[in-house]
């Protein structure tokens, strides 16, 4: 392959799908966006001239299953590459929506019960941040803040808070604070749910052994907290009844925190 159009055998495939590289020097999930007669793609990247070449192509799609038959009952077709943390927002109506992150650092919104899981209103929803494989590789798990906001984070280490129409949730309304995403530990991992302490306060962990504690208000760390070096960090939790927090680390330990 020596040039953004690569010849591959294209049968059922269509452009959305990801033509997976997994030898050679261009690994990685690469977004295809056109496809035509000649079964020819073209996914917008440069690769090198290598041979041989394994590769795979192929689509995630978005299901609803029956419990009771075990059967697919509608499916989306929209997500790019695989589903991460689906969440569902209820308002006790019929406002209801499933948001979910894929591996190509899109957020996915669609409506559960329309007629193919439909997106919602905006969605799916793709920022710059997360625009390019080499940045980012997956939207994390997500949790959803009372006041209908949603909180994730990405492996290429930025922190979301977003509106339920998937716009970026501006804290002071457009004055001189910048709207979400940022990076409170650099550009490193967060695969760690987010646990707000629905006070303004936001726990969450990184890869390399760090829980911030975010101010959501502000778009700021008020305190961060030191593992050690190469922890990861998992789903943070809420003890309820004596109002800690707890931190699970890929040590094998939990730690309680105070708020």
């Amino acid at each position: 392959m020596d040039s953004p159009s690569a010849t591959f055998i294209t049968n059922g495939v269509t452009a959305g799908d990801i033509l997976v590289i997994s030898s050679g020097t261009q690994q990685g999930r690469y977004l295809i966006s056109t496809v035509n007669t000649e079964t020819r793609i073209t996914t917008n990247t440069t690769f090198n001239n290598e041979s041989p070449l394994n590769y795979s192509i192929g689509r995630t799609l978005l299901y609803r299953v029956n419990v009771g038959t075990g059967l697919i009952a509608k499916e989306n077709k929209t997500a790019y590459d695989h589903i991460r943390a689906p969440t569902v927002y209820w308002n006790w109506g019929s406002n209801i929506g499933l948001y979910a992150g894929d591996y190509y650092g899109r957020l996915q919104g669609v409506s559960p019960f329309s007629a193919n899981l439909d997106n919602l209103a905006g969605f799916p929803v793709s920022r710059t941040e997360t625009a390019t494989i080499s940045i980012t590789a997956m939207a994390t798990v997500m949790y959803l803040y009372t006041d209908t906001r949603i909180l994730y984070g990405d492996m290429g280490g930025w922190f979301y808070v977003c509106n339920m129409d998937g716009t970026s949730y501006d804290p002071d309304g457009g004055g001189p604070l910048l709207p979400y995403p940022f990076q409170p530990g650099g550009a490193v991992a967060i695969e760690s749910s987010p646990m707000p302490d629905y006070a303004g306060l936001i726990f969450v962990g990184n890869n390399d052994g760090k829980v911030f504690v975010i101010n959501e208000a502000s778009r700021s760390v008020s305190r961060t907290y030191s593992f050690g070096t190469g922890i990861k960090i998992g789903d943070i939790g809420y003890d309820a009844d004596n109002g800690r927090f707890l931190v699970p680390t890929s040590t094998g330990k939990v730690y309680y925190l105070s708020p």
